[in-house]
């Protein structure tokens, strides 16, 4: 079986302006609460600026 591997995400700034278009003022600080370099990868293709703060627990699937 072959892996699925996502499309890349480049948006171009007009791109950008249309998907943020109507969002009025300003946006509150937006926080990325994961370590994931992937995540942080998609957000900064979008243009947005975050903070990144990665859970302090331990992240483990329940049985």
């Amino acid at each position: 079986m072959t892996p699925f591997t996502p499309p890349q995400l480049e948006l171009d700034a007009p791109s950008r302006a249309l998907l943020f278009e109507g969002l009025d003022g300003d946006l509150p600080p937006l926080v990325l609460a994961s370590g994931s370099p992937r995540r942080r990868e998609l957000l900064a293709s979008l243009g947005l600026t975050f903070e990144v703060m990665p859970p302090t627990v331990e992240e483990a699937t329940i049985d």
